[in-house]
């Protein structure tokens, strides 16, 4: 049994049971098509027609196996535009990695937003530091990642999507946290500082550090999104002299990227960089 076989019975129970109309439709000889429908019976070991000099009449076996004719040949449409969804990224599985404490008021409404233009792409999130990130890129344990920083080299596809105030995080004991503003070389114990690819301090959790500042030891230059009101007893925010602003960035490797990340970058450069 083949495809061929199943179009045609189907096509001719669907159309009037004319089997030169129907060998028109495929573009091939009457005898072709009753060939294909006599081996399609022979197979089957059951007659699916009774036949006269003039014309086919559909048989109580024939009637019968309409409906799982019908349902392969649907099954099969349905898994090759299933297929073609795959080929163009618009279904499948998105592995998303994100920098801890990351801007949900701009990430919510972009996977919001994508989800509803491209509802067959099941996302999946999880956080993890900047060092972490770049791993599980690098090791196919994700497909794209929002990060702090652009790589290095040329391997890997970058777009910055949002740009943020770098600010300064002190402890409210701090003397620097009654001031206006905070010039870099005032800082005496830098904890972190987003705008450096340190391998020694792009490891350090942002919990830990904010941690570390409520206890007065230390300061970090952070994007601005990262300080809540609800520190507010513990920890001051001061923007950083002069004014500094920078990008996060969506990144996904150039040679290896899914067809689901290029098109969520894509999505997110238009909507945001437009």
């Amino acid at each position: 049994m083949n495809l061929k076989q199943l179009e045609y019975f189907v096509d001719l129970i669907e159309h009037e049971m004319n089997l030169t109309r129907c060998a028109q439709r495929f573009f091939i000889s009457q005898s072709a098509v009753t060939k294909q429908l006599c081996s399609l019976e022979e197979e089957l070991g059951i007659p699916l027609f009774d036949r006269t000099k003039h014309r086919l009449f559909l048989t109580y076996d024939g009637r019968s196996f309409y409906p799982y004719a019908k349902k392969i040949l649907d099954a099969h449409k349905e898994a090759l535009d299933h297929v073609q969804l795959l080929k163009n990224g618009l279904s499948g599985n998105l592995r998303l990695g994100m920098i801890l404490r990351s801007d949900m008021k701009m990430v919510l409404p972009l996977l919001s937003a994508f989800h509803a233009r491209y509802p067959d792409i099941e996302i999946s999130v999880y956080s993890a530091t900047h060092k972490q990130l770049m791993d599980d890129l690098e090791k196919n344990r994700c497909d794209i990642i929002l990060a702090l920083q652009h790589p290095e080299g040329s391997g890997y596809i970058c777009a910055p999507i949002a740009r943020y105030p770098l600010i300064v995080l002190v402890s409210t004991s701090d003397p620097l946290s009654v001031r206006e503003s905070v010039h870099e070389h005032d800082l005496n114990h830098i904890l972190f500082d987003t705008r450096i690819n340190d391998e020694t301090r792009s490891g350090l959790l942002v919990d830990d550090c904010i941690a570390k500042i409520a206890c007065g030891q230390g300061q970090a230059i952070y994007h601005s999104f990262v300080y809540d009101e609800s520190m507010s007893e513990w920890i001051k925010s001061i923007p950083l002299a002069p004014y500094q602003t920078s990008s996060i960035y969506l990144i996904a490797r150039r040679n290896y990227s899914t067809s689901q990340a290029k098109l969520l970058m894509r999505f997110a450069q238009h909507a945001y960089c437009d």
